[in-house]
């Protein structure tokens, strides 16, 4: 990460002018990840990439507590 900002989540930047975001939602019970790149499809891999990264720190955590 280029750069890490913490002021409406947790917003990562990568290198290319790329980043991602994750936050709660502000008015449900769930958690968004956003993402900008030069393309879509690079912004729609992002988000996923994001979205599997979190998946994972909940199922780990899950594990970890019995």
């Amino acid at each position: 990460a280029k750069k890490i900002e913490e002021l409406d989540g947790l917003k990562i930047y990568l290198d290319d002018d790329t980043w991602v975001l994750f936050r709660p939602s502000g008015n449900a019970p769930e958690f968004r990840v956003f993402a900008e790149a030069r393309s879509k499809e690079r912004a729609k891999e992002l988000v996923g990439e994001g979205v599997k990264d979190v998946q994972t720190l909940i199922h780990s955590s899950h594990s970890s507590h019995p």
